[in-house]
């Protein structure tokens, strides 16, 4: 007898991790997503109603007013960029944050930025992830002790997945568990600039780090990498 829709959800949410989040990052229902069972015109639709894993993604992201590049460009900086978004997501701007960042118009070329123990949390995430998109050349992310949780960590990686400069990503201390892994392991997977992702203090389990640690090395054998 084959399983229902539901007992496959609850067989998913029984591996998931039973934490405050209540939330398992990447789960939806594809109920929409045809399944095959042949091709052709005599194909026939299986599990029409199926649980699966969905690409990362930020749905906040679809009702703020993005800058055009030509605007950020122009009229911006990395500083003002990041107000002009915290006014956009409805976020009071983080003082530490604003700290840090360049102040000067048409200066998007960050290389590396350290906002480690700014406790910025989920929603405080977004803004700042808008100024990261604007810093192509970012090569190291520091968000070390920040109150991340899942919901955070898939909105960063909806951005780091298509981000050209991002090698290097520090979440250590942050409250990430088996959902956050997911779609973590799904980033090194799938963007291959990836070279270290840091996880030291987080409740993500030692195998989930270890799967990272291993891709990751042995996508870059000549260079150290690591997920601890």
């Amino acid at each position: 007898m084959e399983d229902s829709p539901s007992s496959a959800f609850a067989a998913i949410m029984d591996a998931a991790e039973d934490d405050e989040n209540a939330a398992y990052s990447g789960l939806t229902l594809l109920s929409c997503i045809p399944v095959l069972e042949e091709e052709g015109p005599t194909a026939k639709v299986a599990n029409p109603d199926r649980v699966g894993l969905r690409p990362p993604m930020n749905e906040a992201r679809g009702s703020v007013k993005l800058l055009s590049n030509t605007a950020a460009t122009t009229a911006h900086s990395s500083q003002s960029a990041y107000v002009y978004y915290c006014t956009q997501y409805g976020i009071r701007p983080n003082s530490g944050v604003i700290s840090i960042l360049p102040s000067m118009v048409g200066s998007f070329t960050l290389q590396e930025l350290n906002l480690s123990g700014n406790f910025v949390g989920d929603r405080g995430l977004l803004p700042l992830l808008e100024v990261i998109r604007l810093n192509r050349s970012l090569h190291t992310l520091r968000l070390r002790d920040n109150g991340l949780r899942n919901s955070g960590v898939e909105c960063l990686v909806d951005m780091a997945l298509g981000h050209p400069g991002l090698r290097n990503l520090d979440l250590g201390s942050n409250h990430i568990t088996l959902g956050g892994a997911k779609v973590l392991l799904e980033l090194v997977r799938t963007n291959h600039r990836i070279q270290t992702l840091l996880l030291g203090g987080t409740r993500i389990d030692e195998q989930f780090r270890q799967a990272i640690a291993n891709l990751l090395k042995q996508r870059n054998s000549s260079t150290p990498a690591s997920a601890s």
